[in-house]
Protein backbone atom coordinates (compact mmCIF):
# COMPACT_ATOMS: atom_id res chain seq x y z
CA UNK A 1 0.00 0.00 0.00
CA UNK A 2 1.18 3.51 -0.59
CA UNK A 3 -0.08 7.05 -0.13
CA UNK A 4 -1.60 8.41 -2.65
CA UNK A 5 -0.30 12.17 -1.75
CA UNK A 6 0.88 14.19 1.16
CA UNK A 7 -0.37 14.41 4.37
CA UNK A 8 -0.39 16.61 7.21
CA UNK A 9 -2.54 16.06 10.65
CA UNK A 10 -2.44 17.56 14.03
CA UNK A 11 -2.93 16.45 17.35
CA UNK A 12 -2.79 18.39 21.08
CA UNK A 13 -1.44 15.48 23.58
CA UNK A 14 -1.36 17.31 26.91
CA UNK A 15 -0.43 20.60 25.42
CA UNK A 16 2.53 19.20 23.60
CA UNK A 17 1.35 19.75 19.36
CA UNK A 18 2.49 16.52 17.51
CA UNK A 19 2.32 17.80 13.06
CA UNK A 20 2.30 14.19 11.36
CA UNK A 21 3.52 14.46 8.08
CA UNK A 22 2.98 11.55 5.77
CA UNK A 23 4.74 11.41 2.49
CA UNK A 24 5.66 9.20 -0.88
CA UNK A 25 9.49 8.65 -0.93
CA UNK A 26 11.46 6.24 -3.46
CA UNK A 27 14.74 6.39 -1.62
CA UNK A 28 16.90 7.64 1.33
CA UNK A 29 17.39 10.71 -0.62
CA UNK A 30 13.65 11.38 -0.74
CA UNK A 31 13.51 10.80 2.45
CA UNK A 32 16.67 13.50 3.16
CA UNK A 33 15.22 16.18 1.17
CA UNK A 34 11.19 15.71 2.95
CA UNK A 35 12.77 15.65 6.57
CA UNK A 36 14.75 19.34 5.49
CA UNK A 37 11.25 20.55 3.73
CA UNK A 38 9.74 19.54 7.05
CA UNK A 39 11.88 21.49 9.40
CA UNK A 40 11.82 24.47 6.94
CA UNK A 41 8.24 24.51 7.30
CA UNK A 42 7.55 24.06 10.91
CA UNK A 43 10.83 25.82 12.49
CA UNK A 44 11.97 26.06 16.00
CA UNK A 45 10.10 22.52 16.98
CA UNK A 46 11.48 20.28 19.99
CA UNK A 47 11.63 17.18 17.90
CA UNK A 48 11.50 16.09 14.63
CA UNK A 49 10.79 12.54 14.96
CA UNK A 50 10.50 10.24 11.83
CA UNK A 51 10.42 6.43 10.50
CA UNK A 52 10.48 5.42 6.62
CA UNK A 53 10.03 2.74 4.60
CA UNK A 54 10.73 2.31 0.82
CA UNK A 55 11.99 -0.63 -1.62
CA UNK A 56 9.17 -2.92 -2.60
CA UNK A 57 11.14 -5.86 -3.45
CA UNK A 58 13.63 -5.24 -0.71
CA UNK A 59 12.37 -3.11 1.81
CA UNK A 60 14.88 -0.40 3.86
CA UNK A 61 13.46 0.67 6.66
CA UNK A 62 14.74 3.50 9.37
CA UNK A 63 13.92 5.46 12.48
CA UNK A 64 15.02 8.31 14.70
CA UNK A 65 14.38 9.89 18.24
CA UNK A 66 15.85 12.76 17.03
CA UNK A 67 16.33 13.19 21.02
CA UNK A 68 13.30 11.67 22.49
CA UNK A 69 14.15 8.81 24.73
CA UNK A 70 15.34 5.78 23.19
CA UNK A 71 12.86 3.82 20.94
CA UNK A 72 10.17 6.16 22.24
CA UNK A 73 9.60 7.93 18.77
CA UNK A 74 11.02 6.05 16.10
CA UNK A 75 10.14 2.84 16.72
CA UNK A 76 6.45 3.30 17.21
CA UNK A 77 6.19 5.51 13.89
CA UNK A 78 7.88 2.65 11.95
CA UNK A 79 5.33 0.20 13.73
CA UNK A 80 2.40 2.04 12.62
CA UNK A 81 3.75 2.25 9.45
CA UNK A 82 4.23 -1.61 9.00
CA UNK A 83 0.32 -2.18 10.84
CA UNK A 84 -0.47 -0.35 7.55
CA UNK A 85 1.74 -2.44 5.47
CA UNK A 86 2.61 0.81 3.75
CA UNK A 87 5.64 1.43 1.59
CA UNK A 88 7.62 4.06 0.15
CA UNK A 89 6.57 5.75 2.95
CA UNK A 90 8.36 8.64 5.31
CA UNK A 91 6.68 10.15 8.26
CA UNK A 92 7.87 13.07 10.08
CA UNK A 93 6.32 13.87 13.74
CA UNK A 94 7.17 17.46 14.24
CA UNK A 95 6.58 18.07 18.17
CA UNK A 96 6.74 21.41 19.99
CA UNK A 97 7.25 20.33 23.59
CA UNK A 98 5.11 22.80 25.96
CA UNK A 99 6.06 21.53 29.37
CA UNK A 100 4.12 18.71 30.20
CA UNK A 101 6.17 15.48 30.32
CA UNK A 102 4.80 12.38 29.06
CA UNK A 103 6.64 9.45 30.26
CA UNK A 104 8.28 6.89 28.26
CA UNK A 105 4.85 4.99 27.81
CA UNK A 106 3.03 7.82 26.75
CA UNK A 107 5.38 9.45 24.43
CA UNK A 108 5.27 6.02 22.90
CA UNK A 109 1.65 5.91 22.57
CA UNK A 110 1.78 9.15 21.05
CA UNK A 111 3.94 8.93 18.62
CA UNK A 112 2.72 5.29 17.27
CA UNK A 113 -1.24 6.69 17.89
CA UNK A 114 -0.62 9.94 16.01
CA UNK A 115 0.97 8.30 12.73
CA UNK A 116 -1.93 5.74 12.88
CA UNK A 117 -4.64 8.05 13.11
CA UNK A 118 -2.46 10.06 10.10
CA UNK A 119 -2.47 6.94 8.01
CA UNK A 120 -6.18 6.29 8.56
CA UNK A 121 -7.65 9.02 7.43
CA UNK A 122 -4.88 9.96 4.51
CA UNK A 123 -5.98 8.67 0.68
CA UNK A 124 -4.25 5.77 -0.38
CA UNK A 125 -3.84 3.61 -3.31
CA UNK A 126 -3.33 -0.59 -3.63
CA UNK A 127 -0.66 -2.07 -5.25
CA UNK A 128 -2.07 -4.46 -7.99
CA UNK A 129 -0.17 -6.79 -9.81
CA UNK A 130 -1.10 -7.14 -13.82
CA UNK A 131 -0.40 -9.06 -16.74
CA UNK A 132 0.46 -7.32 -20.15
CA UNK A 133 -1.14 -8.67 -23.43
CA UNK A 134 -1.17 -7.70 -26.97
CA UNK A 135 -4.03 -9.15 -28.86
CA UNK A 136 -4.09 -8.64 -32.88
CA UNK A 137 -7.53 -9.82 -34.30
CA UNK A 138 -9.45 -8.66 -37.92
CA UNK A 139 -12.33 -6.34 -37.53
CA UNK A 140 -15.00 -8.57 -37.49
CA UNK A 141 -13.76 -9.71 -34.19
CA UNK A 142 -13.70 -6.00 -32.75
CA UNK A 143 -16.95 -5.96 -30.92
CA UNK A 144 -16.83 -9.03 -29.40
CA UNK A 145 -13.43 -8.20 -28.33
CA UNK A 146 -13.70 -5.32 -27.09
CA UNK A 147 -17.06 -6.36 -24.99
CA UNK A 148 -14.98 -9.01 -23.35
CA UNK A 149 -11.84 -6.89 -22.37
CA UNK A 150 -14.05 -4.10 -20.95
CA UNK A 151 -15.34 -7.23 -18.49
CA UNK A 152 -12.06 -8.25 -17.80
CA UNK A 153 -9.11 -5.48 -18.32
CA UNK A 154 -7.58 -2.56 -17.54
CA UNK A 155 -5.66 0.14 -19.36
CA UNK A 156 -6.84 -0.73 -22.28
CA UNK A 157 -5.43 0.94 -25.25
CA UNK A 158 -6.23 0.05 -29.19
CA UNK A 159 -4.85 0.57 -32.34
CA UNK A 160 -6.65 0.53 -35.95
CA UNK A 161 -4.53 -0.37 -38.71
CA UNK A 162 -4.86 -3.05 -41.00
CA UNK A 163 -6.09 -5.35 -38.35
CA UNK A 164 -7.69 -4.13 -34.61
CA UNK A 165 -4.39 -4.31 -31.96
CA UNK A 166 -5.04 -4.46 -28.34
CA UNK A 167 -2.74 -3.83 -25.53
CA UNK A 168 -4.45 -3.61 -21.95
CA UNK A 169 -3.59 -5.53 -18.73
CA UNK A 170 -5.65 -8.30 -16.91
CA UNK A 171 -5.08 -10.53 -14.06
CA UNK A 172 -8.01 -13.06 -15.47
CA UNK A 173 -6.63 -16.16 -14.90
CA UNK A 174 -8.98 -17.52 -18.04
CA UNK A 175 -8.89 -14.47 -20.30
CA UNK A 176 -6.42 -16.59 -22.99
CA UNK A 177 -8.70 -19.47 -23.16
CA UNK A 178 -11.58 -17.41 -23.16
CA UNK A 179 -9.76 -15.49 -26.56
CA UNK A 180 -9.15 -18.63 -27.86
CA UNK A 181 -13.00 -19.49 -27.62
CA UNK A 182 -13.90 -16.43 -28.78
CA UNK A 183 -12.19 -16.21 -31.79
CA UNK A 184 -12.76 -19.94 -32.36
CA UNK A 185 -8.84 -20.64 -31.42
CA UNK A 186 -7.34 -18.63 -34.37
CA UNK A 187 -6.03 -15.89 -32.73
CA UNK A 188 -3.73 -15.93 -29.52
CA UNK A 189 -2.90 -13.60 -27.11
CA UNK A 190 0.77 -12.54 -26.65
CA UNK A 191 1.79 -12.15 -22.82
CA UNK A 192 4.10 -9.23 -22.24
CA UNK A 193 5.30 -8.65 -18.61
CA UNK A 194 4.17 -7.80 -15.62
CA UNK A 195 3.46 -4.46 -14.35
CA UNK A 196 1.86 -3.01 -11.27
CA UNK A 197 -0.77 -0.34 -10.91
CA UNK A 198 -1.95 1.58 -8.55
CA UNK A 199 -5.78 1.84 -7.77
CA UNK A 200 -6.98 4.05 -5.07
CA UNK A 201 -8.89 2.65 -2.11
Amino acid sequence: MKLKNEFIKETIIKKSRFITCLNRISNENDAKAYLQHIKKIYPNATHYCHGYIYNVNNPVQHSSDDGEPKQTAGVPILTALNNYNMQDTIAVVVRYFKGIKLGTGGLTRAYGNCVSEALKSADKVELISFKKYQLEIPYHLDAKINYYLRQHAERIECDYDLNVTYTFLSNHSKLPLDIQEITKGQYLVKYCQEEIIEKDL
